[in-house]
Order: structure tokens, then sequence, then C-alpha cells
């Protein structure tokens, strides 16, 4: 006779069973009531971010042939850094449950789903986590092109100026302003940042000051990156939002561009951000775009 699972162990299996990354499932999860594990949500938090980040690829957009015709194609998903990140995750908060020499049920999902993805070696592979962290400080700064792009539009919806919200022009308007220091990008290389992580632009948008914040001169150490991540994924209020302006910016973007990920926001209710409308400059600089000057 086949032995009997316990409701606990039930509940187990059942994450260890749906533990793969999407964006979509992670979106899910940071919005839905509390967890009873309380890491779940730093776990799926820090995948997403990771996958926003690291994940995203730097080659120009994908072309399939269609009735002998080239047109763009969806480019392949790939989320091999969020796992790995995940890995790291999960290895060190299983660390902090051994040196308190804890064994709930916490401890126990948390060997199950290390276990499930990879076992032993997540505490060899989060040694190497230190080099995942560094490759995200270095792309902060084309991070920040990024957020300024889609709160160019996100500006341009909300103060009637929709007439001017195009992803080209949004590229010259930050190729002008987007100073900082001797260090500024031409339309070119953003062209280039903007084709590399346009998929996952809105979570960009409604995360970056947070990526900054976590990722800058404060935090040197992986631990304390993962313990940023726990503030911030413990405060659900602060979550919801955060994903519902990631939405607001996706559904902004669904009308300007293609393949945009929608559908990781299906139910989320939209938050729309707090921006600043445009100064006297700002305007008379986007009504002297030129959409037909060669890039450079």
């Amino acid at each position: 006779m086949r032995s009997r699972i316990d409701v606990n162990e039930r509940k187990i299996a059942s994450r260890v069973k749906y533990s793969d990354f999407t964006p979509k499932k992670a979106v899910q999860a940071l919005v839905q009531t509390r967890s009873k594990f309380s890491f779940e949500d730093t776990w799926q938090l820090a995948r997403l971010l990771a996958w926003a980040i690291l994940d995203q690829r730097a080659n120009q957009r994908p072309r399939k042939e269609v009735d002998g015709r080239s047109t763009t194609a969806r480019r392949r998903f790939t989320s091999l850094h969020a796992s790995q990140v995940g890995l790291y995750t999960l290895a060190l908060l299983e660390g902090r449950q051994a040196k308190r020499q804890i064994n709930d049920e916490t401890t126990k999902l948390l060997r199950r789903l290390i276990k499930a993805q990879g076992g032993m070696r997540a505490f060899v592979l989060a040694r190497g986590s230190r080099n995942l962290y560094n490759r995200s400080r270095v792309a902060e700064s084309d991070l920040r092109y990024i957020y300024l792009i889609v709160e160019y539009l996100c500006r341009c919806k909300q103060y009637g100026y929709e007439h001017k919200a195009d992803i080209e022009t949004a590229k010259q308007f930050i190729s002008q302003c987007a100073h900082e220091g001797n260090d500024t990008y031409g339309v070119s290389k953003i062209e280039k940042l903007w084709l590399k992580y346009k998929d996952s632009a809105p979570y960009i948008f409604s995360f970056y000051r947070f990526i900054s914040r976590g990722l800058g001169r404060k935090a040197k150490q992986p631990e304390e990156v993962l313990s940023f991540l726990e503030t911030l994924a413990s405060d659900k209020d602060r979550m919801k939002e955060l994903i519902g302006r990631a939405a607001y910016a996706a559904d902004i973007l669904d009308k300007l561009a293609r393949n945009v990920r929608i559908k990781d926001f299906v139910d989320v209710q939209r938050a729309i951000p707090s921006l600043r409308p445009f100064n006297e400059f700002e305007l008379a600089m986007i009504n002297n775009i030129d959409r037909n000057a060669p890039i450079c």
C-alpha cells in the first residue's frame, strides 16, 4: 500500500512542480496575497529582475520569411540567468536557515526547490553569483536609457502629447537630454540598447529606481542585495503598485512596438506613475526633432 503524504508535503511538492520561471508566473506570485512561505516573494522578485537585466540578448531584430517576405519575428524566450539567480537565492536562504539550525517547513521547501533545480551544485554555483552581480551593476547605466525612453512615452500619454509618443522620437529626445557627466549615448547606441532590452522595458521602467539603489554603491555583496530584495518584496502594497506601473507602461508600448509582453499582466490592476510634465525647453526640443535625420 502506498504511504500517505501529509498535507504539508503535498503543498511543498506542488510548489516544486511549478517552480519553472516565466515573467508571467513571477508577476502573478508577486501580486497575490502574501505566501505562507515569505521567502517565495523574494525568490520570484530576484528571478524577475535577473531576467529583465541579464537574459536580454544584444542582437538586432530577428527576421523570418513569411510568404517570401522578410518580417520581424518574436525572439526566443530565455531565462538561463533568471534560473541561476533563483538558484543562488535559494542557496543563500537555505544557508541562512542552516546557520540558525532551523528545520521547519520553510527549510524543507527550500531544500526541495534546490534539489529540483540541481541539488548540491547550488551551493557551488552560489559562489559564482558575484559575477552575475557585477554584470548587473555594469548594466545599470544602460538600463537608465531604457527607463528614460519609457518615461518619455508615459509623459506624452499623461500630458496630451500622444502625437509625439513614438519610440524613434523618444530615442532622439533622450540622446539630447540624458546627460550624465561625460557619458552620453547617441541615437545609434540607444537604438542598440532598445533592441536588447525592449522585451523587459516595462519592468525596467517600473523597477529602475530600486535596481539603481539595490545595485549601487551601498550594496557591496550579493547578500546585501538579497536583504534589499527581501525588504522590497515584503511590502505587498508597494509590489502591487510597481507591477501595476509595469502593466501601465506595457499598455502604452503595446501600441508602439511589436511583441510587447502584454499577457504578463492579465488581471493586473494598472497604476499610473507620477511623472513631471515637460518644461518649455523640452517641448521646444521635441518640436524640433527630425525623425528623418540620420542615426549617429
